[in-house]
C-alpha cells in the first residue's frame, strides 16, 4: 500500500475551516435549518429553567429527609383524640 503525502493533498486539507462557524458555514441548508431549529429548541427550554428562581424550603418547615417526615405525618395521625 502506498502512503505517501503530496503537497497537493496537504494545501487542499489545510483549506477546509474545521471551526463550528466554518463547519456550519459549509454545511447544506437542510442541516442548517435543522440546527438552526435545535438552537431555538434548547433556548425554549432552558429559558424557564434558567428564569426560575431557586428553590428554598416552605417558611417554618425545616428540610429534612422524606423519611422524617413521613414519620411526623404518622404520628400525627395515630395519636390524633377521637381515632
Amino acid at each position: 500500500m502506498d502512503r505517501t503525502v503530496t503537497a497537493t493533498a496537504l494545501g487542499q486539507a489545510a483549506t477546509h475551516d474545521l471551526s463550528l462557524w466554518g463547519l456550519f458555514l459549509q454545511a447544506d441548508w437542510v442541516v442548517k435549518l435543522v440546527m438552526i431549529g435545535l438552537l431555538l429548541a434548547s433556548v425554549w427550554v432552558w429559558a424557564p429553567v434558567k428564569a426560575r428562581p431557586p428553590a428554598s424550603p416552605a417558611p417554618g418547615r425545616a428540610s429534612g429527609s422524606t423519611s422524617s417526615r413521613r414519620a411526623a405525618r404518622a404520628r400525627r395521625r395515630c395519636c390524633r383524640p377521637g381515632a
